[in-house]
């Protein structure tokens, strides 16, 4: 399966042009570069992607040092994880090498090592998050579907890759709830067993861990149905039990309009701390 004409179509012209020659320097080097995660899950269901997530299986320093050479290149920020922000012809990409994870103890930060992008994509969170595009000249807007993700895209089923993605990285779970409610997908059955037996594991995350994760679901288009979800799977109350939605959305909508918060964060962080009677 080829996509590049939905490459086109959802991606401006420039963007495309430098996935292009992003990905020719990649080739010239022996490199294969993908396009990979929300991008292309994105592209696949008919919208236009807000970041642009790539990974090169090789040498990361030898392709950017070699992508300087070709194209305007910014390097804004690196990390022991091999992935680094950039600036590419003015578009902004996070870029990673390939791979590889493990997890000791369960649920801290990852350890990781090397590696080529079958391994990377076992890492990954979700099935439909783990499609890859081919942006090498010869083959550009192939379709690289491992586990099987188009097949959930088509379903509108979010699974994790393997069983113990929870327990690696307890993250995950406000993530599979935060990209069901996003596009309106059922989470695959074996999925949510394994999201309610692995909730508790929430509690051993950072507390900085779990404010990022409230942030990224208070941007969303539709917080008030994550932050249900969560109180109904009892996994706010987990966190703390000063943590509840015993709100109407009716209710909310309400006291948006009253009280204007400049941060949405915060917004949320009033509504979940104040335990008043069901209306």
């Amino acid at each position: 399966m080829n996509i590049t004409n939905l490459l086109i179509k959802y991606l401006p012209k420039y963007q495309v042009n430098v996935l292009l020659k992003s990905g020719s320097v990649a080739q010239k080097l022996n490199m294969t570069l993908y396009l990979v995660g929300g991008a292309v899950r994105d592209i696949l269901i008919g919208n236009s992607p807000k970041e642009l997530d790539l990974v090169i299986d090789g040498d990361l320093d030898k392709f950017i040092n070699q992508l300087e050479k070709e194209l305007n290149v910014k390097i804004h920020k690196t990390s022991k994880f091999m992935t680094m922000t950039t600036t590419i012809e003015d578009i902004k990409f996070d870029i990673a090498r390939a791979r590889d994870e493990s997890y000791y103890p369960k649920g801290s930060l990852p350890s990781v090592s090397k590696s080529n992008i079958k391994n990377d994509i076992k890492r990954r969170d979700f099935t439909v998050n783990s499609i890859c595009v081919d942006l090498s000249v010869d083959s550009f807007g192939k379709i690289y579907d491992q586990q099987n993700g188009l097949k959930d895209l088509k379903e509108k089923k979010i699974r994790i890759i393997h069983n113990e993605s929870f327990l690696d990285d307890p993250t995950r779970i406000f993530r599979a709830i935060r990209f069901s409610k996003r596009l309106n997908f059922s989470i695959d059955e074996t999925t949510e067993n394994l999201l309610n037996k692995s909730a508790e594991k929430i509690n051993e995350l950072s507390g900085s861990r779990i404010i990022n994760e409230f942030k990224k679901i208070s941007l969303e288009k539709n917080p008030y149905e994550i932050f249900k979800e969560l109180n109904d799977k009892n996994i706010l109350s987990i966190i703390s039990p000063h943590l509840s939605l015993n709100y109407k959305k009716e209710k909310v909508k309400q006291i948006y309009n009253l009280v204007k918060f400049q941060d949405p964060l915060e917004f949320w962080f009033n509504i979940l701390t104040k335990n008043v009677t069901k209306e």
